[in-house]
């Protein structure tokens, strides 16, 4: 599980346990496998992506830096 995942599912308040090697987000009655997660953490990173691409234009404008930044933080690839 990424880092920067992790401890936001943990500043949300879930609880992030390992168990034979992998690490599961809890939260009260719902159990968030590696995967699930990752993949609804990339989701919104896209999305986010997305708004910032919004009124971009050109690669080299500030919502297409913003945008790659967004990405680059959360580890998500093309």
């Amino acid at each position: 599980m990424n880092e920067r995942i992790r401890k936001l599912a943990e500043q949300a308040g879930a609880t992030v346990i390992t168990t034979h090697g992998m690490e599961y987000v809890v939260d009260g009655c719902y159990v968030i496998g590696p995967a699930r997660l990752e993949k609804f953490a990339e989701l919104i990173v896209r999305e986010c992506e997305q708004v910032s691409l919004k009124n971009s234009h050109r690669d080299d404008d500030m919502g297409a830096i913003i945008a790659r930044q967004i990405k680059q933080q959360f580890g998500v690839e093309e």
